[in-house]
């Protein structure tokens, strides 16, 4: 035998009645509980995968992920140094300007 559930009657957004206000938001916290529960789920689920991983690798391996670690460290190191001295130089030339535009070429003139 089939059972057909019979759907609560929606309410229109002209219709202004607290229960059918209520009656939203219920659905709507229900609505959002269940995609976060399914989220934190997936999330979860990804971060056990990763730990049985980790769990799974070899002291070498690990000496080998530090490695490549250490190299990337380096590599934004140096990366920052270029940005700041592009920066610096960036910040000399504008006071080189300012000091033109204000003081000009007299002092060249005589």
């Amino acid at each position: 035998m089939l059972v057909v559930e019979k759907r609560p009657k929606r309410s229109r957004p002209g219709d202004g009645s607290r229960r059918a206000v209520r009656e939203r938001c219920r659905r709507f916290i229900a609505l959002l509980g269940v995609r976060l529960a399914v989220m934190l789920g997936v999330m979860l689920a990804r971060l056990a995968g990763v730990v049985g991983g980790v769990c799974r690798m070899t002291m070498r391996g690990v000496r080998m992920v530090r490695r490549c670690l250490v190299r990337i460290g380096l590599m934004m190191l140096c990366s920052f140094a270029m940005v700041l001295g592009s920066v610096l130089v960036m910040l000399g030339s504008g006071l080189v300007m300012l000091d033109d535009l204000l003081l000009g070429h007299d002092d060249l003139l005589g």
